[in-house]
């Protein structure tokens, strides 16, 4: 039997108190698409899997 593994990204975001407070919904966008990106390039680099 293959053993499947899953990894979790935890990122600590730079200022992330000043951001949200300076405009929530450009500091969540921004996290939404740099985990899009991540989660795209990891997917492509490891086949899919």
């Amino acid at each position: 039997m293959q053993q499947k593994l899953a990894a979790f990204l935890a990122a600590d975001v730079v200022s992330y108190s000043r951001l949200i407070e300076a405009d929530a919904q450009v500091t969540v966008a921004n996290l939404d698409a740099c985990r899009g990106v991540l989660r795209t390039h990891s997917a492509t680099s490891h086949n899919g899997r």
